[in-house]
Parts: structure tokens; sequence; C-alpha cells
């Protein structure tokens, strides 16, 4: 199954986050909103990547809620396309797991 996180407070420990990485592999992402619009980071390749974005949208936004999922591919193509968060609209984005 994929991790889904709500992240509001505080920042997850790199080791907490390559875990995650390690065990669902096919991509990862980030959605978390500023200035009133949702903001989306996606990465297929590194967990190291992803993590640096996050630390920086962490301490860009410290009071904001972010949204993350570590995807293990069940269904669909290893791409972005299919890596979540998956936005709606400029202030809606949503992750699931299956």
């Amino acid at each position: 199954m994929c991790i889904a996180i709500l992240n509001t407070a505080g920042t997850i420990k790199q080791k907490t986050f390559k875990h995650c990485w390690d065990n669902n592999p096919d991509g990862g992402g980030i959605a978390y909103a500023k200035d009133g619009k949702i903001k989306i980071v996606k990465e297929l390749k590194s967990w190291k990547e992803l993590y640096k974005q996050y630390i920086f949208i962490r301490t860009e936004n410290p009071g904001a809620n972010i949204l993350l999922h570590f995807r293990i591919a069940t269904h669909g193509k290893i791409n972005e396309v299919n890596c979540h968060p998956f936005k709606v609209s400029n202030t809606l984005a949503f992750i699931h797991n299956g």
C-alpha cells in the first residue's frame, strides 16, 4: 500500500522519509498551499531530491499543512501523471491509498 501523510507540524526526519520511499519506490509527491493556491512537487527517481524539496517547503512555510505521498504502483505506469498528489483546482489537491 502507498503511504499517505498529512504533515501538520514539525519536520519529518530524514530516516523516516527514506524509509517511506524505500518501501514505496515508485514516486513521491508533496502538496501544500501558498498564497491561496495549491503547489505540487513530484519526484520519480530520488528520495534525496524530494526530501530536499520538502525541507525547503517546510522551512519557507512553517505553519503549512503538507500532504506527502509515496507510491507503490499497483496499476498504471510509473510516471509523473500517475504520481500523487493530484491537483483538482487551484485550491484543492488529493492523495489516496488504493
